[in-house]
């Protein structure tokens, strides 16, 4: 069967495209976008974001980075991924949003859509997320999206707070 990705009321989510490139610079360059990441990116540095995207496609069917579109006009938001954790074998969900689309639900609507697909379409068990301790805009959309906080620990060398989702069976 097909994977078919998924779509919220307000976005659709699409592979990224080479085309990408200008879109994804002005994410990943805005500081206030990047501020409990990894700091604002170069163009090369976006660049080379952009390939290892296009290549996590192959390396995991399924999984990735997905570029956000307003379902109107069509114009790009941000992402959202699914993909494995670093040093793990669990599905990590995550997102980026330029600052327009903040406090707009659409961080919430697009991880609910994103966590249904994971668990509808890749038939994970768990999601789990991490994030600052003190991104506490993200940890709110964590929890509106049905994760709850477990633990801290050191993902991706930083000190974090980790969240997790356990599939229910009905």
């Amino acid at each position: 069967m097909a994977l078919v990705l998924p779509e919220s009321e307000r976005m659709t989510f699409r592979a990224f495209r080479d085309t990408d490139q200008d879109s994804l610079y002005e994410l990943n360059s805005n500081s206030e976008v990047m501020r409990y990441i990894l700091g604002p990116r170069s163009y090369q540095e976006t660049q080379d974001d952009l390939k290892k995207y296009l290549d996590y496609y192959q390396r995991h069917p399924g999984y990735g980075y997905w570029a956000a579109e307003d379902k109107i006009t069509q114009k790009f938001m941000g992402w959202f991924v699914l993909k494995i954790l670093n040093e793990t074998s669990e599905c990590e969900i995550g997102y980026r949003l330029l600052p327009e689309y903040w406090g707009l639900g659409y961080a919430t609507e697009g991880a609910k859509a994103w966590i249904r697909y994971g668990f509808d379409q890749l038939k994970v068990t768990k999601i789990v997320a991490v994030t600052l301790p003190g991104n506490l805009g993200s940890q709110r959309v964590l929890e509106k999206s049905g994760l709850s906080f477990t633990r801290e620990g050191t993902f991706y060398d930083c000190h974090c707070k980790y969240y997790t989702l356990n599939q229910i069976n009905e």
